[in-house]
């Protein structure tokens, strides 16, 4: 049976049958059970996989020795040779099909989440003893023996993150009975190793504080503060400069224990230049921030040659307080911040993972590399944009569907902004004569649209490539692409950036991310997919 055979990714990837460690031999099937592991119970297409194992430049043989490698793994851990049950075939790939409590990520997600809601409700024993179990399961860095491989660079991250956030959940429910005295060392060595990190330097805080050791609660504070100024120009959160003034005040709530409550997504609005991109994608999220009650982050990214004006930054933090605050007086929660770099797009996706945003927004015209190399390398959604500050009246949102991946990123996104804009949906397939009939694949999507959504889209047959969807989308208000698999070596692509040039409509291109998205139940906190799929 499968339930006998498991597969460990905190730590060095690992197989066992009851219980035993299974060789698996070369780091290329690792790479295979590593991918299928983390979208367990999901598709993972052919393409993925010979991405994951070969990178930007796979040998002609790829498909053929993808074939072999997981032929060689079924040998393995196939209860049956002849009828696959673990690693099964399913167009457009391979699954893996094992229960969830024979995956340890799973079980590291279902503790973490029993945690979270042992500790929302008040019982912080039973939340520390939970999660304590959580974090019991990591046997060392994640997927240990792969990072080496540039393919799963942002799954590590993320399951890094994954870790921490829960060892803080763990802090927190302590500190709630009453431990904050035992927890000192440990949160001193924390916030050594991540200075960075605001919500274990407000734990440092509130365990000092209630151990009668308010200096040294502040003394914490104003490091965390001189670290970020210096590193990444910002101050520390609102919320964390309200805290340290409650510590000064004495606030007598600060000696009872703290309510955990699910975080607010974030949308990054990203400017460059003179700001116009801010104003031209403000449209686009002040629909989605209000709709999932998300902040708003407005970011000013300029040259270095900007440093050697010394109000240069000040006037442009002025330009975008003066949207901040039109954005505030629709009820649109927004921060601002502005800084200088050499290497921007480094540099933003170290600050989308600082502030945890789960949507990056940009302008296509900020330059087709520094596009490129955010959507090779920012672990949250990406969302180029072609459209104009105001979308001028259309009929409705076109979203052009194949059933990849990247189209079901594409239709949540314009889902959500049909139903937002009260916008018709339409989906755009390719005709029969062209090709296999796309009618099914296109009905299948509207069900799942309607079921996540709330939206009927409207199907449409065009013609193939570029002409078809510009066609489809002469009267739209808006076409919503998704970015290929291939971004990394072509970033929009030679199509998508075909369509963009050649339509009079304004466009988006969305790229699909690993950490939860924009449309995620709170309690959704590292499942690596959508909230709609296949």
């Amino acid at each position: 049976m499968p339930d006998s055979v498991s597969l460990g990714l905190l730590g060095p990837v690992e197989l066992r049958r009851d219980g035993e460690v299974i060789p698996v031999g070369a780091a290329q099937k690792r790479m295979i059970l590593a991918t299928l592991g983390l979208s367990s119970g999901e598709v993972v297409s052919t393409d993925r996989l010979i991405d994951a194992v070969w990178g930007e430049r796979p040998p002609r043989s790829a498909g053929k020795a993808l074939q072999v490698y997981v032929s060689q793994l079924r040998d393995v851990v196939e209860p049956a040779r002849s009828t696959p049950s673990v690693i099964v075939s399913q167009a457009p790939g391979y699954a893996l099909a094992l229960p969830p409590q024979a995956v340890d990520l799973r079980v590291f997600e279902q503790l973490w989440g029993e945690g979270r809601r042992l500790r929302a409700s008040d019982d912080a024993d039973g939340a520390a003893e939970t999660l304590s179990k959580a974090l019991a399961l990591w046997r060392g860095p994640p997927l240990a023996d792969l990072t080496y491989a540039e393919a799963f660079a942002q799954d590590v991250s993320r399951l890094e993150e994954m870790r921490w956030s829960c060892v803080e959940d763990r802090i927190d429910a302590d500190l709630a009975a009453g431990r904050h005295a035992q927890l000192l060392p440990e949160l001193e060595d924390f916030t050594n190793r991540y200075p960075l990190r605001e919500r274990a330097c407000s734990l440092l805080m509130l365990a000092c504080y209630r151990s009668g050791r308010q200096a040294e609660a502040l003394h914490a504070f104003r490091r965390l503060r001189a670290t970020l100024v210096d590193d990444l120009g910002l101050e520390p959160s609102p919320a964390l400069a309200a805290f340290e003034r409650r510590i000064l005040q004495h606030d007598p709530t600060l000696d009872t224990p703290m309510t955990v409550e699910p975080g607010a997504r974030t949308i990054l609005v990203l400017g460059r230049g003179d700001l116009k991109d801010v104003d031209s994608l403000l449209p686009i999220a002040v629909p989605l921030a209000k709709a999932t009650s998300a902040e708003i982050v407005l970011v000013a990214v300029q040259p270095p040659t900007i440093a050697q004006r010394g109000d240069a930054l000040i006037g442009t933090t002025r330009e975008l307080s003066d949207r901040r605050a039109r954005l505030e007086s629709e009820a649109v929660v927004a921060r601002v911040a502005a800084f200088s770099t050499a290497a921007p797009a480094q540099d933003v996706v170290r600050f989308a993972s600082q502030e945890d945003v789960a949507m990056i927004l940009v302008d296509g015209a900020s330059g087709a590399a520094f596009v490129s190399e955010l959507l090779a390398s920012a672990d949250c959604d990406v969302v180029v944009s072609a459209a104009s500050a105001e979308m001028p009246p259309g009929n409705g949102l076109v979203v052009p569907f194949g059933g990849g991946e990247h189209d079901w990123a594409a239709l949540e996104l314009a889902g959500h902004l049909a139903r937002l804009l009260d916008e018709p949906l339409i989906l755009a397939g390719a005709r029969p004569d062209t090709g296999p009939d796309a009618s099914r694949a296109l009905a299948v999507a509207s069900l799942v649209v309607q079921r996540t959504v709330g939206v009927t889209p409207l199907p449409v047959m065009i013609s193939p490539g570029t002409q078809g969807v510009v066609e489809s989308g002469r009267d739209a208000r808006l076409i919503v692409l998704g970015a290929s698999a291939r971004y990394r070596d072509e970033g929009l692509g030679d199509i998508r950036e075909a369509i963009v040039r050649e339509s009079k409509v304004p466009a988006l291109v969305v790229r699909q991310g690993r950490r939860p998205g924009l449309f995620a139940s709170p309690d959704r906190l590292t499942e690596f997919r959508w909230s709609i799929s296949p």
